[in-house]
């Protein structure tokens, strides 16, 4: 990694690690991530909806998912430092986990 680019990482606020390039399991979360987001591809059909339409909806959904990492927080949560919107999380039950 270069200098230049280490200094730009520092500057905006994030810490420069290095990761084999070939070895995919070096990254977990982003490794589970992706395994999420294929699983959901599989789940897809074209008659129950439009691709678009279906990759948002999995994206807010996994967006406002508490994932296991160190945090136990939503990626948007880590990423903006507040909760987002989600049409389920709109309601104010107490039978709601989230």
């Amino acid at each position: 990694m270069s200098e230049d680019i280490i200094q730009w990482l520092r500057k905006v606020g994030c810490d420069p690690i290095q990761t084999p390039q070939n070895h995919p399991s070096s990254n977990s979360v982003v490794e589970r991530m992706i395994q999420t987001l294929k699983r959901a591809l599989f789940a897809w059909s074209p008659e129950k909806d439009d691709i678009h339409t279906f990759l948002q909806k999995v994206l807010l959904t996994y967006r406002t998912s508490r994932i296991a990492t160190s945090r136990n927080a939503p990626p948007a949560e880590l990423m903006f430092g507040r909760r987002i919107r989600h049409p389920l999380l709109s309601f104010n039950s107490k039978y709601l986990v989230y």
